[in-house]
């Protein structure tokens, strides 16, 4: 029978947290001892709704680690989880600002995230300004690519649209589907909805 110990059981809670949030790379060393009670239950109480208790606790963590870019990092997806884009963009930005700092990114999806609440503040020059930096870098992403046409798409902007879907569906994506889709809603003239932030 398999011996299921509590280092294993934080181990897995560590590893699908990390995958939650786009894959980054967060260590558990990273949140270890103190600190990483405090982020297991802030986490425990973000997914229960409970962001206040949540909020207070990463609080706490980030007071005992003012220059740990993971607790932020944490701290800003579990304000886009209950819609404060505002306080999640001020994390997500000195994430961005320590993280492109060093030569090995941790927190590449940080710039993402920041692009999504953009939108959904209505700071879609701002998003979109912020997809095109990224794909500057990562211009092989279909993800991306239809991020940045959805975007267009709900400025009535559709010729900048259609153009970043062709450009998406060049780099042969698994997202080449979710292009298709998206093409054929913007030539029926259907309504595009931005898709909420953290989602994916």
């Amino acid at each position: 029978m398999l011996k299921v110990t509590r280092a294993f059981v934080l181990f897995i809670a560590v590893a699908l947290s990390v995958l939650l949030l786009g894959g980054n790379q967060c260590l558990a060393s990273e949140f270890s001892g103190k600190i990483g009670v405090l982020v297991k239950n802030a986490e425990a109480h973000s997914r229960q709704g409970n962001h206040s208790m949540a909020l207070s606790l990463y609080n706490q963590a980030i007071r005992m680690q003012p220059s740990n870019s993971g607790l932020y990092y944490r701290r800003a997806a579990m304000f886009g989880r209950y819609g404060d884009y505002s306080s999640a963009i001020n994390d997500l930005t000195r994430v961005i600002r320590a993280d492109e700092r060093n030569n090995k990114r941790k927190f590449p999806a940080a710039r993402k995230f920041r692009a999504e609440c953009f939108a959904s503040l209505g700071l879609l020059q701002k998003a979109v300004a912020e997809y095109r930096f990224i794909l500057r870098l990562n211009p092989r992403s279909g993800k991306l690519w239809y991020y940045l046409a959805e975007t267009y798409a709900y400025m009535q902007k559709q010729d900048l649209a259609m153009s970043a879907i062709q450009k998406g569906l060049a780099t042969k994506s698994h997202w080449s589907g979710n292009l298709k889709g998206l093409h054929a809603r913007i030539s029926t003239g259907q309504k595009i909805s931005l898709h909420r932030p953290f989602s994916n």
